[in-house]
């Protein structure tokens, strides 16, 4: 009986383990906080470009929840799959849909233009919005989200792709 006290007495004065995915920070009632997930230290500010042209920030949306995914329009199989994931889940949520701002923010502002997000994206949820910006503004919002994405040379003088 004496070790079963211990330990209780140790088990309740462990903190309490931050929720592993969205879902459960949203079952446990995590709240939003500066833009992250109390508890989290991903995501926080940017200032970018949407593919209309209009400049944002992460307080444009303020009544919404963020999905945010980084890629490049040049980019053969996982983004257009995590595009189409995307889709499938804003139609999967019919109404609900709507109190979520999903973004796709590039990694390769040198090429992908608003003009050419807007483009890509033509194809996708019409709630996607693309954003690009300076590499200095892409680069602040990277690290904000802590996403790593460098140019890998192709085989033409010009070309290249990410990772």
């Amino acid at each position: 009986a004496v070790e079963e006290t211990v330990a209780e007495q140790d088990a309740s004065a462990q903190p309490a383990a931050e929720p592993a995915t969205v879902s459960e920070a949203a079952a446990s009632g995590a709240v939003a906080v500066n833009d992250t997930v109390q508890g989290s230290s991903v995501g926080g500010a940017f200032s970018l470009i949407d593919h209309h042209g209009t400049p944002v920030t992460q307080a444009t949306w303020p009544e919404k929840y963020k999905m945010v995914f980084f890629g490049f329009t040049s980019c053969p199989d996982v983004c257009p799959a995590a595009l189409d994931k995307m889709t499938a889940a804003l139609n999967a949520l019919g109404e609900d849909a709507q109190k979520i701002q999903p973004l796709f923010i590039t990694v390769d502002p040198e090429r992908d233009t608003a003009e050419l997000l807007k483009t890509y994206l033509g194809g996708y949820h019409p709630s996607i919005l693309g954003l690009t910006g300076s590499k200095e503004d892409i680069k602040a919002a990277m690290d904000a989200y802590k996403v790593y994405a460098a140019k890998v040379p192709g085989v033409e003088v010009n070309d290249y792709t990410m990772n």
